[in-house]
């Protein structure tokens, strides 16, 4: 079997990292932050995350949708991956009808293209059920919430259980990744999933990747659903949203924003009072059971890029074999296995086509 270096911790790579393992390949995995590091540079950890696509169709929809049954049979074979069978409630609001945009679109579509992918779709228009007046319909499906520092943790373990190894240190040039693998041999294919760092790694240094700043609030109160809405109550910020996502130990991530080009590594404090407003007046059950439970307000940065995530095979002169899999915005987990498969697939090739 091939040696490979997969650089990158993140969830690309570490779900990377553990397709090309189960395909019996020597993985070393080299990494500057690993799972149980909370540096701004490191995005994973900072994630809700959840299944809940932000595509019309086509091919990033595609990952999303392989994705969908890996993450629902984990939740149920291996619970200490950290991911909670949930249902997902999206509330269109009437005032965004008839044309829906934005972040959330996607996913408050009557007829999307995941109603046949997902379990239990279903619109809600009811008005027995739907409980905010100002809502024309509920979107509501059979989804998961992944605790993101679990579930990084659960895939390091499985990559190690299958023979990885991983050394813990910055690559400043995808050349470097030639000298890293355990074996002491050059790797066949080197695999980069360097996320937003993509942008300065040397020998890659893609300009397209650009930040795509996320803030949340974590809390120790939770609903028996998930939930988001079309756009903001007040609408004028168009950069934020409502969403909550209910983990499996009953903490909550409240979100949110979706902030392009910002590199602020601080919460902002105007924006946390008007997250936890809005969830609150759109959700006072929340705490039914006391008052909120503020752990704490958290940053982190979507690896974005201009024309969608860069899954492809790629010979570098002086380097060899690149697999390149990363600017999944923020759809890194609900795309991972999707994304992964594909990248294998790459690997795969370029060692089946040497001369290529």
């Amino acid at each position: 079997m091939a040696k490979i270096v997969v650089i990158g911790a993140g969830v690309a790579g570490l779900t990377t990292a553990l397709q090309l393992l189960r395909k019996g390949h020597e993985v070393t995995i080299v990494s500057e932050f690993t799972p149980g590091d909370l540096s701004i540079g490191y995005t994973s950890p900072w994630a809700g995350a959840n299944w809940l696509t932000f595509y019309d169709g086509g091919k990033l929809a595609d990952y999303d949708a392989v994705s969908y049954p890996i993450l629902r049979e984990l939740a149920r074979s291996s619970p200490e991956a950290g991911i909670r069978l949930i249902n997902q409630r999206s509330h269109v609001l009437k005032r965004d009808l008839p044309k829906l945009e934005g972040a959330m679109s996607a996913i408050c579509q009557r007829n999307p293209w995941f109603k046949n992918t997902v379990d239990s779709f279903e619109i809600i228009e009811d008005r027995s059920r739907i409980v905010h007046d100002d809502v024309a319909y509920l979107v509501e499906f059979a989804s998961v919430c992944i605790h993101a520092g679990v579930y990084l943790n659960w895939l390091m373990s499985q990559c190690l259980s299958l023979g990885a190894t991983v050394d813990k240190r910055r690559v400043n040039h995808i050349k470097d990744a030639n000298l890293l693998h355990s074996s002491g041999s050059r790797p066949d294919v080197i695999v980069n999933c360097s996320g937003l760092f993509a942008r300065f790694l040397g020998g890659v240094e893609d300009k397209k990747m650009y930040p795509i700043r996320g803030q949340v609030v974590l809390v120790r109160n939770s609903l028996p659903f998930m939930a988001s809405f079309s756009s903001t109550p007040e609408k004028e910020n168009e950069d934020e949203a409502l969403y909550i996502m209910t983990r499996f130990d009953g903490t909550s991530i409240i979100g949110g924003c979706f902030q392009p080009n910002n590199w602020s590594s601080e919460p902002d404090p105007s924006l946390t009072h008007r997250i936890l407003s809005r969830a609150l007046d759109r959700f006072p059950e929340l705490t039914k059971d006391g008052p909120l439970d503020i752990v704490r307000g958290c940053v982190g940065h979507r690896p974005g890029r201009e024309g969608g995530p860069r899954v492809e095979l790629e010979k570098i002169p002086g380097v060899g074999f690149v697999v390149h899999n990363y600017g999944a915005a923020g759809a890194g987990y609900q795309s991972s296995y999707g994304m992964a498969d594909e990248a294998v697939s790459y690997v795969e090739r370029a060692l089946t086509r040497p001369n290529l």
